[in-house]
């Protein structure tokens, strides 16, 4: 699968992710309150900041204590790269589970997509809460993290 293409009368446009609205503020992983389960690496390409969080361990945990809400409904998205297996991610805002969704597989490490949860922000500082389970100690069996997005919900936001 490797070799030269050649694209004729091609045309790209920014994606349109349906319920988020503008984005408000990104919190890198590697700057996080909290790690557990996981160390900090830089050795893929792609990542913004100055590295990811890559999870060793079930039950992973990745904590940001400092989210600013400004109060209302939002969406919360997890940048991630993943080649391997499904596992799940679960997502918590102060305390309250948001729900667990199972990010698809981006094709390759260091190609990146986002999860996306409709969420309600308090004013102020909240903490958002990650757990990530894998699959044993091998890289591609679970997602790397690269950041946490916060967005204004638009009016199209699903649940």
């Amino acid at each position: 699968l490797t070799g030269t293409t050649w694209w004729d009368d091609a045309s790209f446009s920014p994606r349109v992710v349906p319920g988020r609205g503008a984005l408000l503020a990104t919190y890198e992983a590697e700057i996080a309150s909290h790690r557990e389960g996981g160390k900090v690496a830089s050795d893929l390409p792609g990542f913004t900041g100055t590295g990811f969080f890559e999870p060793t361990a079930t039950g992973s945990v990745l904590e940001w204590d400092d989210v600013a809400g400004g109060g209302g409904d939002r969406v919360v998205a997890i940048r991630y790269s993943w080649e391997g297996a499904a596992k799940p991610v679960d997502l918590f805002v102060n305390g309250t589970s948001q729900g667990r969704k199972t990010p698809v597989c981006t094709g390759r490490r260091g190609s990146y997509a986002t999860e996306n949860w409709s969420v309600n922000l308090a004013a102020g500082r909240n903490t958002v809460r990650l757990s990530i389970q894998t699959q044993g100690p091998a890289r591609q069996i679970c997602p790397t993290i690269d950041r946490l997005e916060v967005y204004a919900a638009s009016a199209s936001a699903a649940p």
